[in-house]
């Protein structure tokens, strides 16, 4: 027939199965849970496999030259990506301004131990960093949340979550 295809041409029905396919890119082996992570500023990491539809993380403790406590750091992530430069750079910040943090938590604190029936009254010098939490994106997600220990109430850890900086709940716990 004039004007037809010559048998083998490279012309594709699009339902047909003929015909040459794209070639693929190779898969990247998926982390495995237990990977570490070395880090300057966020130290040694492990990394923790969540099941789908939850954020995995990366967590790590490290001694802090001016704290009795460990420093625990976990970063959320997005499928099983490194922590990124802008967890680096949260960590650094959140760790300059500890003391104006914890200044932050007292109203929330106190209000809350006197809510539960304690006559303690907490003051910044009784609070000490002892965990970071982070979401994935920190730098575009608002929300981060702080632990701390009180020094002078020994079992008290006091959690706080905050948006934009500003605490917006504590939560008071007993250390076992």
């Amino acid at each position: 027939m004039p004007g037809a295809d010559p048998p083998g041409s490279s012309i594709l029905d699009p339902l047909g199965v003929a015909g040459r396919f794209a070639s693929l890119e190779p898969v990247r082996k998926r982390r495995n849970s237990g990977a570490i992570f070395e880090s300057v500023v966020l130290g040694r990491m492990e990394f923790v496999r969540m099941p789908p539809g939850r954020s995995s993380f990366w967590f790590g403790r490290q001694q802090m030259p001016d704290s009795p406590f460990t420093l625990q750091i976990v970063c959320e992530v997005l499928d099983d990506h490194l922590p990124g430069v802008d967890h680096v750079a949260s960590v650094v910040t959140l760790r300059r301004n500890q003391v104006r943090d914890a200044t932050a938590c007292l109203p929330l604190l106190n209000a809350k131990l006197r809510e539960l029936g304690m006559e303690r009254v907490i003051a910044e010098d009784d609070l000490v960093l002892t965990a970071i939490y982070l979401r994935a994106q920190p730098l575009l997600d608002p929300c981060h949340e702080l632990e701390y220990h009180a020094t002078l109430s020994p079992g008290l850890v006091v959690t706080a979550a905050f948006a934009y900086g500003t605490p917006l709940s504590v939560r008071i716990d007993q250390e076992d």
